[in-house]
């Protein structure tokens, strides 16, 4: 086996690892190398649905409100935790998905938090569209979304210590917020 062979091997392995857990075509293909075509072709090939249809979204899009941006905040943080500094470099295929399990067996994350979603926070941290931040109050890092009307430039768990009742902590204030 030559290893352009092997290579290739290896991208059409890392494309049915993406597409089964979910990954659209198109980003599938920018992280295989594999062409929008043949990507396709191998969502027919195990009956996946194809999904192409439509831009897949910013982060914007994702973080609607505080507890989004709290829930996407928490996969950011694995993500980077994962791929290290490699990822401020590029989307790392194989920490993305490592990262996307671990997110979605926490608890209180559903369907609406894709893997696509997930490719679209780590591509916008590596673009520096949106970036983990420090809260110089409480100390968490939360992620930073710039650009957005609905969402101010602050920190959500401190908002969410804010609009709690004194008699909850912090801990039960966010949990509160992200099981509703």
């Amino acid at each position: 086996m030559r290893m352009a062979d092997f290579e290739k091997f290896e991208q059409f392995g890392l494309a049915r690892d993406l597409l089964m857990k979910g990954l659209r075509p198109v980003p599938t293909a920018s992280l295989t190398g594999l062409s929008p075509d043949v990507v396709r072709s191998m969502c027919r090939l195990l009956d996946k649905p194809i999904n192409v249809y439509g831009a897949t979204g910013t982060c914007i899009h994702l973080c609607r409100n505080r507890k989004a941006q709290m829930r996407w905040s928490l996969f950011a943080l694995i993500y980077r935790a994962i791929g290290g500094q490699k990822v401020m470099q590029g989307v790392d295929p194989h920490a993305l998905m490592t990262s996307y399990e671990l997110f979605r067996n926490c608890s209180g994350i559903d369907e609406t938090h894709s893997i696509t979603g997930a490719w679209i926070v780590a591509h916008e941290m590596r673009s520096a569209i949106v970036k983990l931040s420090d809260c110089r109050v409480c100390g968490l890092r939360y992620l930073l979304i710039f650009g957005s009307a609905r969402l101010p430039l602050s920190c959500p768990f401190c908002d969410v210590r804010d609009r709690r009742p004194k008699s909850q902590s912090l801990v039960q204030a966010v949990n509160r917020e992200l099981m509703n």
